[in-house]
């Protein structure tokens, strides 16, 4: 008796399966399945019913496909079931919602292959004058952290690298280090190393440049400077006191120590008596 019971039970539940997958297989009567893709979900299922057909829903993401409308049906559109035939249509969700990534830093490469396993694509790429090397990912829109749908586009902005300017130098020799620096910074050049030689120009005058003024040189460059310095002074005869060691001479007699200076002339009268 079990077991006749257990083969009666699996007869009915085969009997509603195929009547709800397949409608009524004592019937007749056939209809052609419409074509619902692309329409509202409560329309699909007024459609269907119309034709005395049953629906089931499923939602699916589907980036390319509108929330709430149908992306697909099974059986297809035009083929011929049994009434009371179950038919599926899968309603999107809209793309698979996920957290944008940060991509600042990134070569372009890097973050075309990071948004590609991702499920996202490269929008409109934006380039921009940067110290950043060619390439690399300066910004990006939407920003780090919002939430996007799967299949969606991110626009870029890289960096084109550091454009060099070139200026022209001004000649700056005859002045002095302060009024060049002032010079310079208008230009966006800098005052370089400055050393000392003597010269016979006023202390602290610039004798002389590099690079030379009429020449160019990029952006940021310093101009190196060599300024004047006094040469060092010394008596006529080259010795600190002022005193005269001229050949041929020596200094006056002083007074003897009993207070009378001594006569040269007498001391040689008598030598000659």
């Amino acid at each position: 008796m079990l077991f006749v019971g257990g083969l009666l039970v699996l007869f009915l539940g085969f009997a509603l399966g195929a009547f709800l997958s397949f409608g009524k297989f004592w019937s007749t009567s056939e209809i052609d399945v419409p074509d619902v893709t692309g329409r509202q979900m409560a329309l699909a299922k007024q459609l269907l019913e119309t034709q005395n057909l049953r629906v089931k829903v499923i939602e699916t993401f589907d980036s390319k496909v509108a929330a709430g409308q149908v992306a697909s049906q099974s059986p297809a559109a035009g083929s011929r079931v049994k009434e009371q035939r179950v038919v599926t249509i899968y309603v999107s969700r809209g793309g698979e919602e996920l957290t944008l990534p940060d991509l600042k830093g990134l070569s372009r490469r890097a973050a075309e292959e990071k948004l590609q396993k991702l499920g996202l694509s490269v929008g409109s790429v934006y380039e921009k004058e940067s110290d950043s090397d060619f390439g690399t990912i300066l910004g990006q829109e939407p920003a780090p952290g919002v939430k996007i749908a799967k299949g969606k586009s991110v626009d870029l902005t890289i960096s084109r690298g550091k454009q060099v300017r070139m200026v022209r130098v001004p000649d700056l020799t005859g002045g002095t280090v302060e009024t060049a620096r002032t010079s310079l910074s208008s230009l966006k050049l800098k005052v370089g190393a400055v050393t000392k030689e003597t010269s016979k120009q006023a202390k602290g005058t610039i004798i002389s440049q590099v690079p030379a003024g009429g020449s160019t040189a990029e952006e940021g460059s310093e101009i190196d400077f060599v300024v004047a310095e006094p040469a060092h002074t010394t008596d006529s005869g080259g010795k600190p006191g002022g005193q005269d060691s001229r050949p041929g001479t020596s200094p006056a007699p002083g007074p003897s120590p009993g207070g009378k200076t001594p006569n040269r002339g007498n001391e040689t009268g008598k030598g000659g008596q």
